[in-house]
């Protein structure tokens, strides 16, 4: 519906918040996968994950969260 009714703009506004939740959806899921080879690439026993213990604290820190 294209017609020239005032919620008009509410449509086209959820069209950019679609958008825009689309391409970050696309960035974090790009983000992830990086994330998984990364972790496959460096496997570690149950219980000794030193390094991804260390990986994951560092992505946390990059993203604004402190790990405990």
């Amino acid at each position: 519906y294209s017609g020239n009714h005032p919620g008009n703009k509410y449509i086209t506004l959820s069209r950019d918040i679609l958008e825009s939740i689309r391409q970050r959806s696309v960035d974090i899921a790009a983000t992830t996968v990086a994330h998984r080879r990364h972790l496959h690439a460096h496997p570690e026993l149950s219980y000794q994950e030193i390094k991804t213990a260390s990986f994951v604290a560092e992505q946390l820190r990059t993203i604004g969260i402190e790990p405990l």
